[in-house]
Order: C-alpha cells, then sequence, then structure tokens
C-alpha cells in the first residue's frame, strides 16, 4: 500500500497544533498566576499591623514602585480622582495614606481575568479595606468592585490601572 506524502503530513500538522495549544494553556495560567501573586504581594506591603515595627513599615514602601508601570492610572469616580501617577510617586502616597491607620489590611477576592494577551492583561475583583484609624481607632471596613490592568514590563507583569466601577456601570 502506497501512502501519499500529503497523508504523512497530517499527523505532523495536528500534532504541532496540538503542542502549540498546549503551550498557550500552560503559559496562559502560569501568567495568570504571576497576576495573583503580584495583586496578593502588593495587598501584602500596603497591609500594616498594630505591631508593625518603623524598619518593615520602611522595607515594605521601598519594595512598592516594582508592583506598577512606569506611569499608572488610578481612578475612583465617588472620590473624585482621576489621575495618572509615576510609580515612584506611589510610594510617598502609599507611605501617607499607611499612617492615617493604627492597622491596615488590604485585599482582593474573586480575581476574574476579563482579557489577556502575551503583554497586557485585563481582571476584576473586590477590593477590600479593613482597620483601624490612628488617631480616633474608628473602625473602618469597606469594599469596591475594582477592575485592574496589566501590562508586561521588562518581562515581569506589571500593574497600568487601578479604577473602581461603579456597580450602576456594569
Amino acid at each position: 500500500m502506497k501512502v501519499s506524502r500529503r497523508s504523512l503530513w497530517i499527523p505532523v500538522v495536528l500534532l504541532a497544533a496540538a503542542v502549540a495549544a498546549a503551550a498557550w494553556f500552560l503559559t496562559r495560567d502560569r501568567d495568570e498566576a504571576r497576576i495573583r501573586a503580584l495583586v496578593d504581594d502588593l495587598t501584602s506591603h500596603l497591609s500594616k499591623s498594630a505591631t508593625e515595627a518603623p524598619g518593615i513599615t520602611l522595607g515594605k514602601l521601598a519594595g512598592l514602585e516594582k508592583f506598577f508601570a512606569p506611569q499608572v492610572e488610578f481612578d475612583f469616580p465617588r472620590e473624585k480622582f482621576h489621575r495618572t501617577v509615576e510609580a515612584r510617586e506611589i510610594t510617598a502616597k502609599a507611605g501617607a495614606y499607611r499612617n492615617f491607620f493604627s492597622e491596615v489590611k488590604f485585599r482582593v477576592r474573586d480575581l476574574t481575568f476579563l482579557s489577556r494577551d502575551r503583554d497586557t492583561a485585563t481582571a476584576e475583583g473586590i477590593g477590600l479595606v479593613t482597620g483601624r484609624t490612628a488617631g480616633r481607632r474608628e473602625s473602618v471596613d469597606d469594599s469596591r468592585e475594582i477592575v485592574m490592568e496589566f501590562v508586561r514590563h521588562d518581562g515581569k507583569w506589571r500593574i497600568r490601572r487601578i479604577a473602581v466601577r461603579e456597580v450602576l456601570q456594569k
């Protein structure tokens, strides 16, 4: 039985397609895991315990730039705050914000990817803030729907945009 050259290529092409699809799925999952780890690490750096030593605070603040693209857009409609800042400005603003609290915990829950390609991704989730203010020791417990955009910068995922999405805007 003679086999044509064309029929020999069919399994090769199918195998190549299967390998490409598997590589895409494995890479996608790894990138999403890296982005989730980035968000978890950021919330850990922003959080503050009641007994946190000043040296720990300085270390956390000094490492904040690594989470962000060089230019970061913030959009918080309820606070009427829409601004693009440089990543290095975030350290000073985060330090001032953390001083407002005696203790604060940030978390992002239910992070779901809306889109992702090789160098960009968009995800939404619920941002949670709990803690106590420094002066009056008032309790803070707030949650907002957030949308985050990520970009691959120098081979690593970075946050390019953080926006609060009001529920009526869905």
